[in-house]
C-alpha cells in the first residue's frame, strides 16, 4: 500500500470519528489534530478547572453490565464465578494446581520434618506457659495447621502455639478462675478451648467486615515496645521452673521478681544448673547458626572439593542448630532419668513433665453452655488474642511472601487464622497463630508451600501416638529454658536505637508501652500501646505541619517553585502577601489550627493577600468547608484577597458540592473560591481559585501592584 493511500485512509477515518464523536475525538486519531480547532469553553466559568469526577462504583457496575450486553466484555460463566469464590475462600484451590512436585516436594519434606521436630518441645513449653498440661500444646499443633493450610493465604507461615498468645491465655484463665477452686485444672482446659472458639469467631467476623486494616492502628514502635515488655513478663513467669520452687501468681509481673529474690534460698541447685546449661547451649546454637552456618562459603583460595565440604558442613551444623530445642530436651531428659534412677531425685528437687496421655483425644463440642457466665469475662481476652495474633501472623507472612514476590491478603489471613482456631476448638486446641522462629526455620530449610506445614503436623501426630512415654522424664526447667531463649528474640534493640535517633515520638511511645506492659501486665500494656498509637495519629492530624512559602528559581527548569522559607532562607517573598501550605487534610480535626493560622495572618495590618497552597490537602469534610467559608468571610471583611491554588480534584468536587447546595438553599451568599476566569473576572474579586501558585501570585500582583522585597516572612 502506498503512502498516499495510507494518508487518504487516515484522513477518512479521522473524518468519520469527528462526525460521530465531535471535535474532542480528534485527539484519539493517529495524526495530530489541527491546533486551531478547540472546543468552546462552557458558558458557566465556575469550576471550569474542576474537571470531571471519576465514576462511582455503582456507575462502574452499570457500565460493566452495559458492556456485557454490547458484547464488549465476556460475562463469566457459572463455573468461573464459582472458581473465583472458591479461590478466595479456599486459597488452596489456587495453590494446589500450581504445586511443583519435582521442584518443591523434597524441600517441603525436609522443612516439614525439621519444623515438626522443633514444634514438639516448643508446643509443650508454650502449653506450660499457658498454665495447661503439656500435651495440649501438641493437640494445638495438629488440626489448626491442617485447617490453616486450606483457608490461609500464606504458603510459608508456620502456625501453632506462640509465646505471647500463650501468656495472654494464662492471664485470661487466671482472671476467670479462683486460685482455691477445687475444679481449677478442669476449668482451665474448658475455658482455654472456649477462648479458642471466641478468638476464632471474632477473627472470622472481622474478616467478613474486612477489618484487616485494624493492624494499621497499632504502630510498629508500639508493637516493639509491647513485645519487649511481654518477653520480660514471659521470662518472669518461668522463674518458678528455672529456680525449682513455687511462686504464687501476682497481679503485677514485677511482684514475681520481688518474691523470687526474697525466697532465693529455696532454689534447687540441680534445677538451676540444668536450666542455665540449657540456656547456654541454646544461645550457642543460635549464634553459631546466625554468624557462621548461614553465611555463604567464601571460595577465595579454596579448592572445589574444600568448598563442597565446607558447604555441606554448614548445612549439617545449621540443621543441628535449628533443632537446638530438641537437642537440649533429649540431653535434659536423659540426665533427669539418670538422676531419678541413680541419685534419688524426685519432683520436689527436679520437677518433670510426668505422664502424657498417648494418642489423640476425641473431638468434643466446646462447653459453652456450661460456662456461659464466663464468656463476657473471656471476650476481651479473646479480642486481644485475635488482634495481636493476627498482627504477628500477618507481619511474618508478609515478610516471607515479599521474599518470593507474592502477596498476602490481610482479610484472608484473618479469616484463615479465625477458621483454624474455630475448628481447632472442637479438637482440644487452644488459640494459635503464626510464629516467626518456626516460619524462619521452615523457609530456610527449603519449605515453599503448605505441604511443609502438613508434614510438620504429621510429625506431631507420630510423637503423640508413639513417643509419649519418652516425655515422662522431660524436665520443666529445660522447657522453661526453651521459652527464655525464644522470647529473647522478641527484643529489638536496633529498632530502639533507630527510633531514638530518627523519630523521638516513636521512641517515647515504645518506652511507655514497654514499661506499662512490664509493670501492669500485657493486657493493660497493649491497651496503653493502642492508646499511644491513636494519640500519635490524632496529634499529627490535629497539629499538622504548616509552612509559609517563598519563590525559588528551579535549577533544572529555571521556573519559579515555592518552598518553605524556614528551609530556604533565600526564598523570595512579597511584602503583604502570604503563601501558606498545610500538609494534612482540612477536616474537623485540623480545622482549628487552620483557623488559628488564618486569624494570626489577618491580625497583621500589612497583609493584603493570602494564597493557600492546596497541593498537600487531599480531603476536606463539611467542618473544613464551613471553616473555609468562615475564614473567607473574615478576610473579605478585612479587605484581604484570598486565593486557593493547586487544589486537587476530590477537594474541588467537595467545594463544588458545597457551593451548589449554598446556591440552592442560601442564595449563594457563601460561595467558596469560584474559579477565576481570566477573560471575564473583575479585578475587584477578592477570593477565587486558580491552577498554580505562580498564577495566584500574578493575579495578586495585577490587582494590588505590591512592592517586591527579599524580606523573609516567618
Amino acid at each position: 500500500m502506498t503512502q498516499e493511500s495510507n494518508d487518504k485512509q487516515d484522513s477518512t477515518s479521522k473524518q468519520e470519528n469527528v462526525e460521530e464523536n465531535g471535535v474532542d475525538s480528534i485527539k484519539d486519531t493517529k495524526h495530530e489534530a489541527d491546533t486551531s480547532i478547540k472546543p468552546e469553553p462552557p458558558s458557566d466559568a465556575v469550576f471550569d478547572y474542576a474537571g470531571v469526577a471519576p465514576p462511582t462504583k455503582k456507575e462502574n457496575r452499570e457500565k460493566h453490565k452495559e458492556d456485557i450486553k454490547l458484547g464488549l466484555v465476556k460475562e463469566p460463566s457459572w463455573k468461573e464465578k464459582a472458581y473465583g469464590i472458591a479461590s478466595y475462600v479456599f486459597p488452596i484451590v489456587v495453590y494446589a494446581p500450581q504445586y511443583s512436585w519435582r521442584d518443591e516436594l523434597f524441600g517441603d519434606i525436609v522443612a516439614g520434618i525439621t519444623v515438626g521436630v522443633m514444634l514438639v518441645p516448643q508446643g509443650m513449653a508454650y502449653s506450660l506457659l499457658a498454665s495447661l498440661p503439656p500435651e495440649y500444646g501438641l493437640y494445638s499443633s495438629i488440626v489448626p495447621i491442617f485447617v490453616y493450610s486450606i483457608f490461609g493465604s500464606s504458603k510459608h507461615l508456620a502456625v501453632g502455639p506462640v509465646a505471647v498468645v500463650s501468656l495472654l491465655i494464662e492471664e485470661a484463665l487466671a482472671g476467670a478462675i479462683a486460685e482455691d477452686d477445687p475444679m481449677k485444672e478442669e476449668k482451665k482446659l474448658d475455658l482455654a478451648i472456649i477462648l479458642a472458639l471466641l478468638a476464632g469467631l471474632i477473627s472470622v467476623i472481622m474478616a467478613i467486615v474486612r477489618a484487616g486494616i485494624v493492624s494499621n492502628f497499632i504502630s510498629h514502635a508500639v508493637l516493639i515496645g509491647f513485645t519487649s515488655g511481654a518477653a520480660c513478663v514471659i521470662a518472669l513467669s518461668q522463674l518458678k521452673h528455672l529456680l525449682g520452687f513455687k511462686i504464687p501468681r501476682f497481679d503485677y509481673p514485677l511482684q514475681t521478681l520481688v518474691y523470687a529474690l526474697q525466697h532465693i534460698k529455696e532454689t534447687q541447685p540441680a534445677t538451676v544448673t540444668m536450666g542455665i546449661v540449657s540456656i547456654v547451649i541454646l544461645l550457642i546454637m543460635r549464634y553459631t547458626n546466625r554468624w557462621w552456618a548461614k553465611k555463604p562459603v567464601d571460595p577465595q583460595g579454596k579448592s572445589e572439593t574444600l568448598q563442597k565440604v565446607e558447604k555441606w558442613s554448614k548445612r549439617i551444623i545449621k540443621l543441628f542448630c535449628d533443632l537446638g530445642a530438641l537437642v537440649v530436651v533429649i540431653i535434659g531428659t536423659l540426665v533427669t532419668q539418670y538422676l531419678y534412677d541413680d541419685w534419688g531425685y524426685n519432683e520436689t528437687t527436679l520437677p518433670i513433665v510426668g505422664y502424657v496421655p498417648e494418642g489423640i483425644p476425641k473431638p468434643r463440642v466446646p462447653p459453652v453452655a456450661e460456662y456461659g457466665s464466663e464468656i463476657p469475662n473471656l471476650f476481651v481476652s479473646a479480642l486481644v488474642i485475635s488482634i495481636l495474633g493476627f498482627m504477628e501472623s500477618y507481619a511474618v507472612a508478609d515478610t516471607y511472601a515479599r521474599k518470593v514476590g507474592t502477596n498476602v491478603d490481610a482479610n484472608q489471613e484473618l479469616s484463615g487464622l479465625g477458621v483454624a482456631n474455630l475448628i481447632g476448638s472442637f479438637f482440644n486446641a487452644f488459640p494459635v497463630t503464626g510464629g516467626f522462629s518456626r516460619t524462619a526455620v521452615q523457609f530456610e530449610s527449603g519449605g515453599r508451600s503448605f505441604v511443609a506445614m502438613i508434614i510438620s503436623a504429621f510429625v506431631v501426630i507420630i510423637a503423640l501416638v508413639s513417643l509419649t512415654s519418652a516425655f515422662f522424664y522431660m524436665p520443666n526447667n529445660v522447657l522453661a529454658a526453651i521459652i527464655f531463649v525464644a522470647v529473647s528474640g522478641l527484643f529489638n534493640l536496633g529498632a530502639v536505637r533507630e527510633s531514638f535517633h530518627v523519630a523521638r515520638s516513636d521512641f517515647w511511645a515504645m518506652l511507655i508501652t514497654f514499661l506499662v506492659t512490664l509493670g501492669l501486665g500485657v493486657e493493660i500494656g497493649l491497651a496503653v500501646g493502642f492508646a499511644a498509637s491513636v494519640i500519635l495519629i490524632l496529634q499529627r492530624i490535629a497539629f499538622p505541619h504548616t509552612a509559609i512559602l517563598g519563590e525559588v528559581q528551579s535549577e533544572d527548569t529555571e521556573e519559579p517553585v515555592y518552598r518553605n522559607v524556614l528551609r530556604f532562607p533565600t526564598a523570595r517573598t512579597i511584602d503583604g502577601i502570604i503563601i501558606f501550605r498545610m500538609d494534612a487534610p482540612l477536616w474537623f480535626a485540623s480545622s482549628g489550627k487552620f483557623q488559628h493560622k488564618m486569624t494570626k495572618f489577618c491580625a497583621d495590618p500589612n497583609v493584603h493577600a493570602i494564597i493557600l497552597d492546596f497541593s498537600a490537602i487531599d480531603f476536606i469534610d463539611l467542618a473544613g468547608l464551613e471553616k473555609l467559608a468562615e475564614v473567607q468571610q473574615m478576610l473579605e471583611e478585612q479587605n484581604v484577597t484570598f486565593i486557593a491554588a493547586a487544589v486537587k480534584g476530590p477537594v474541588r468536587d467537595s467545594i463544588k458540592a458545597y457551593n451548589e447546595y449554598d446556591s440552592k438553599h442560601h442564595s449563594g451568599s457563601h460561595q467558596i473560591f469560584p474559579w477565576l476566569d481570566p477573560t471575564s473576572s473583575s479585578p475587584n474579586e477578592k477570593y477565587f481559585m486558580v491552577a498554580t501558585l505562580h498564577q495566584a501570585v500574578k493575579a495578586v500582583e495585577e490587582r494590588t501592584k505590591p512592592v517586591v522585597s527579599h524580606v523573609t516572612m516567618v
